[in-house]
C-alpha cells in the first residue's frame, strides 16, 4: 500500500488499522481491489483514475480517456486538482484536440486528434511532407509542382549580399 517506509504512512496504516482487518477477513473476496475499496471508497482520499475533485468528477474527455488521450487531467485519481487537461506536446486547447503551431491534424473527429509535426518548409499543411503544404515558410519557395523548396539567396538578381558576405 506505501511505496516507502515514510511516517506518514506508517501512522495511516495504524490510524485505520480497524479498517484494514474488516477488509482482510470479511470483505476481500467481495471487494478484491483493496486501494479501491480503502482509499477510494472507505476513507475517501483517492479517486478512481481519470476522475479528480472532492467528488471524483470525470476527467475533461472522459475517465476512460481523459484529455483524449492527449494529455493528463490535473488532480487525476486523487480529490484534489481542477480537471483541467495539460496537453501532451504538439497538443493544445481545453480537451487536448486541436494541434499546437507546427503540427496538424493528420485525424481528427469530436473525440479523437492525432497531431503530427509538419515538414519544415511548411507555414500550413495538409500532410507530413513539402509537397502537402499550403504555404511555405520565409526563405522557402513554391517550384512549379508546388512543393515547398529552400531557396538560395545568394542567386538572386540583383544579389542581396556584397561579394565575400
Amino acid at each position: 500500500l506505501c511505496d516507502s517506509s515514510s511516517f506518514d504512512c506508517n501512522h495511516m496504516v495504524e490510524e485505520h488499522e480497524d479498517h484494514f482487518e474488516t477488509w482482510w477477513f470479511k470483505r476481500q473476496n467481495k471487494h478484491p481491489d483493496l486501494y479501491k475499496w480503502f482509499c477510494v471508497d472507505t476513507i475517501k482520499v483517492c479517486c478512481s483514475t481519470g476522475t479528480f475533485g472532492p467528488d471524483c468528477n470525470a476527467c475533461m474527455g472522459g475517465s476512460e480517456r481523459p484529455c483524449h488521450g492527449n494529455g493528463v487531467c490535473d488532480g487525476d485519481g486523487t480529490r484534489g486538482g481542477n480537471g483541467r487537461c495539460n496537453c501532451d506536446h504538439g497538443y493544445k486547447g481545453e480537451f487536448c484536440l486541436d494541434c499546437m503551431d507546427g503540427y496538424f491534424n493528420e485525424i481528427r473527429n469530436d473525440t479523437f486528434s492525432l497531431c503530427t509535426e509538419r515538414h519544415t518548409s511548411c507555414k500550413t499543411c495538409t500532410g507530413m511532407t513539402n509537397e502537402d503544404c499550403e504555404k511555405c515558410k520565409t526563405g522557402w519557395g513554391e517550384d512549379d509542382e508546388r512543393t515547398c523548396l529552400d531557396v538560395n539567396e545568394c542567386l538572386n538578381d540583383p544579389p542581396l549580399c556584397k561579394e565575400d558576405q
